[in-house]
């Protein structure tokens, strides 16, 4: 039976304090490796801001709601905002690593409860859709049962690897490409 936590991690060894353009306070950037050995081409760091207009799932009280990334068979999650309601704050970051782009990250805001978490309303994003709007805020909105659910406030920023696939000299022909292909 595999564990559902995230997979252990490694330094890379630079810092990025130094780069003024770094939206983080993080002395490390880290990079993670898979159970099976498989190294990551990348790290997606979300800071998860806020959403608004979520589906209001309590007949009586507060929904505590927080957020979910779910990547292979890996969950990344933020904290739960218990006076957030329909419109939550969270300012939390959350490092998810790709290991391909051709991968889905499952994005669920659920109900913090007693005895078992509620869905509230969720998304799927391509990496390959990600990659264009990195470093830049995002709007994404949420679904429940193929109907608009909330819309959830994101910070993009990719930390990349050695990799070939997503090196600073490669990243922006591929961004050129997927372009021409959506054309």
């Amino acid at each position: 039976m595999q564990s559902r936590f995230p997979p252990k991690t490694h330094s890379l060894g630079f810092s990025m304090k130094d780069n003024p353009l770094h939206p983080f306070n993080e002395e490390q950037t880290t990079i993670s490796t898979s159970p099976n050995g498989e190294e990551a081409v990348a790290e997606i760091k979300f800071k998860v801001l806020h959403a608004k207009d979520l589906r209001d799932i309590k007949f009586i009280g507060k929904m505590s709601p927080y957020i979910a990334f779910e990547h292979r068979k890996y969950r990344y999650k933020t904290e739960a905002d218990v006076d957030g309601h329909c419109e939550p704050v969270w300012n939390q970051e959350v490092d998810v690593p790709i290991y391909s782009v051709d991968e889905d990250i499952k994005i669920e805001c659920l109900d913090l409860g007693i005895i078992y978490d509620e869905l509230i309303c969720s998304t799927v994003m391509k990496i390959s859709d990600i990659l264009p709007n990195h470093n830049s805020e995002v709007d994404v909105p949420l679904h429940f049962k193929s109907k608009v659910a909330g819309d959830l406030k994101l910070y993009c920023f990719i930390n990349r690897s050695k990799s070939k696939l997503l090196s600073n000299k490669n990243l922006p022909k591929y961004i050129e490409v997927q372009k021409k292909d959506k054309e």
